[in-house]
């Protein structure tokens, strides 16, 4: 179906099925008639879902012709995602921009093909062979951190985002692919990744995709983003340093039976989401942590009592509790993947009220994570809430990767990249932000700052 007619569609079922809202869902008043939340959602996502917080556990908004609920309660939200997820099935518009910029891989395949597609990845997320990414981060970590040294030595700053891409994005690399990635492209990779996804997100919000399909211009900069991604995924799939052994392995396993462009999507998809996440977490973490010294100090004696000045390995990044909670409360305020959109296939009850079949269902973490009526002190950082044996949480009041079926499947290597990038960093260098704010936040595909953290780092 082109995007034309799947507009043309949904605009037909919206029509049709407008006399069966069900007014008893608390309403998030639009502030405009004819397009309801579409303009305020477009540039900013996470406002819509901060008003919808202070409203109710379930809210109804209108962006443009669709209703959207937004389910902001654990067990309405485990109801969609565990409880009766085959109900549910993922939103087409989001992730068919989406799919333009990884191509048809496990992140936007429907349910069949991403059934097997995970069956495909499930290998590289064993322990054996998470152990050989462990043996991997810990070879690559001490020269991947000589950058920082020197620029403690010059005096000068850093730029968070593009500089804890670097790290995650050369790791995965190496790591999954045998692929060695020079700092230049890793750098590129970052400004590629943003281009492509501003542009896709903008699309998936705009009406005017429905009427209008755009494709760049191949020498414009969003052209060139996607040319750039493209050619480094092609590289990848061509080169001969790939094993049987790692994950270019798995895809070309007797059996796989993956043609070109869907062997291309796989790697995408593991080239954007294995190094992203870990990369967006060390960036809110280095800063929150670089605004609140005692903290800093605190977790950098916990690293250094369990390494002394040992370069930090992945054996030891247990016993480092503290800094597995800053993790945690980072996840908690700065969740990777801020929202999951879900169709309903057939009318259903969440959390005390019907919605109706054809509805997109809204899941945040983001804002499940900001909830007042959930959480104590939702807006303030403090790890300590995750260093309280005796609380007990609904298993998704806390889910910044997801939840069910669909759980990341990195969920698990991004901790870990995070954490041992973090416990690195921090044995080695003290991190001061030039800003006392951050800037504001950017929800794309992913959460992520909308401009530059600059920070100063010096030696310890």
């Amino acid at each position: 179906m082109t995007n034309l007619a799947y507009h043309v569609a949904e605009m037909t079922k919206a029509v049709r099925r407008r006399h069966l809202r069900d007014a008893r869902v608390p309403v998030l008043t639009p502030p405009s008639r004819a397009t309801g939340w579409l303009g305020v959602f477009a540039r900013s996502p996470l406002t819509v879902l901060d008003r919808a917080n202070d409203v109710a556990d379930v809210v109804r908004f209108r962006i443009a012709y669709r209703d959207v609920y937004l389910v902001n309660e654990p067990r309405a939200i485990g109801h969609v995602l565990f409880d009766n997820d085959d109900n549910y099935r993922r939103g087409q518009q989001s992730h068919g921009e989406l799919r333009r910029v990884l191509g048809p891989g496990m992140l936007t395949a429907d349910d069949d093909e991403w059934e097997r597609y995970r069956r495909l990845a499930q290998p590289s997320f064993r322990d054996a062979r998470l152990a050989a990414v462990s043996a991997c981060i810990d070879r690559l970590a001490p020269s991947l951190l000589e950058r920082w040294a020197q620029a403690a030595r010059d005096g000068r700053e850093l730029l968070l985002g593009p500089e804890t891409m670097r790290m995650t994005v050369r790791i995965a690399a190496e790591a999954f692919f045998q692929y060695r990635l020079d700092d230049g492209r890793a750098y590129r990779f970052f400004d590629a990744l943003m281009l492509s996804q501003t542009d896709a997100f903008t699309r998936a919000v705009s009406l005017r995709t429905a009427l209008f399909p755009f494709r760049p211009r191949p020498q414009s900069p969003v052209g060139a983003a996607y040319r750039f991604l493209r050619q480094l995924c092609e590289d990848i799939a061509d080169s001969a340093a790939a094993s049987q052994d790692d994950y270019l392995g798995d895809l070309r396993a007797p059996g796989a039976g993956l043609e070109r462009e869907v062997l291309l999507a796989q790697i995408m998809t593991m080239l954007v989401s294995a190094p992203e996440n870990p990369s967006n977490l060390l960036t809110f973490a280095l800063f929150l942590l670089g605004t609140r010294p005692e903290l800093e100090r605190q977790a950098r004696d916990e690293v250094r009592a369990v390494f002394g000045d040992q370069p930090v390995t992945s054996a030891g990044l247990r016993q480092l509790v503290l800094l597995r909670a800053i993790i945690q409360e980072t996840l908690r305020l700065y969740p990777g993947a801020w929202g999951f959109e879900r169709m309903a296939i057939a009318d259903d009850e969440v959390g005390g009220y019907r919605i109706r079949a054809g509805s997109t269902v809204l899941l945040s973490p983001y804002a499940m994570h900001r909830n007042p009526r959930h959480w104590d002190r939702p807006l303030v950082f403090d790890p300590a809430r995750f260093l309280e044996p005796q609380v007990e949480r609904h298993r998704f009041a806390y889910f910044p990767f997801g939840g069910g079926k669909r759980t990341c499947i990195g969920n698990r290597l991004a901790e870990t990249l995070g954490l041992h990038l973090l416990a690195s960093l921090l044995q080695r260098f003290r991190i001061t932000p030039t800003s006392a704010e951050l800037p504001r936040l950017a929800a794309l595909f992913t959460l992520r700052p909308a401009g530059p953290v600059k920070v100063r780092v010096s030696a310890i």
